[in-house]
């Protein structure tokens, strides 16, 4: 039963690094069209551009809650420990998916609140990986709508 909750988790955590990698691309194709556009008005434009961000954002917090929460129900072994501990040392239990949502949401927008904590190198690295990805997204987000409202002036 143990291998096939890994085997299964394993395959979740591919997917969910799919989906983040597709809800890049998408993000991508959007910001490029939306930087194409000739004369738009700036209404549509800015509710557009607040849709597809707030996708993107929903779509990568859940992937990496998803990647947390079978990571939880991997369990490999007690030398990898790669289950997300709370600072009192309670561990979070796979049930616990509020947890993980709440963990990726604080990760993503690095606020950091320090009442849930990594333990372990491995989930410390995959935290890491996020991180960077919505530093990243930020990144985009700020040169394409630069782009965008300077045509926009013009």
């Amino acid at each position: 039963m143990k291998a096939i909750i890994n085997v299964l988790s394993s395959l979740g955590i591919i997917l969910s690094i799919i989906i983040v990698f597709r809800s890049y691309q998408w993000l991508w194709d959007n910001l490029i069209n939306l930087s194409r556009i000739g004369k738009y008005n700036t209404s549509r434009l800015l509710i557009r551009l607040s849709l597809i961000l707030s996708l993107t954002f929903f779509i990568i917090i859940c992937a990496f809650s998803f990647i947390y929460l079978c990571i939880s129900l991997m369990q490999i072994s007690d030398s990898l420990n790669l289950i997300i501990h709370s600072k009192t040392g309670i561990p979070v239990q796979w049930h616990q998916l509020n947890v993980f949502i709440y963990f990726s949401a604080v990760t993503y927008f690095s606020l950091g609140y320090g009442d849930y904590v990594p333990v372990g190198t491995y989930i410390q690295y995959i935290i890491l990986s996020q991180s960077l990805i919505s530093y990243i997204n930020s990144g985009l987000i700020i040169a394409f709508s630069y782009d965008i409202f300077k045509k926009l002036q013009e």
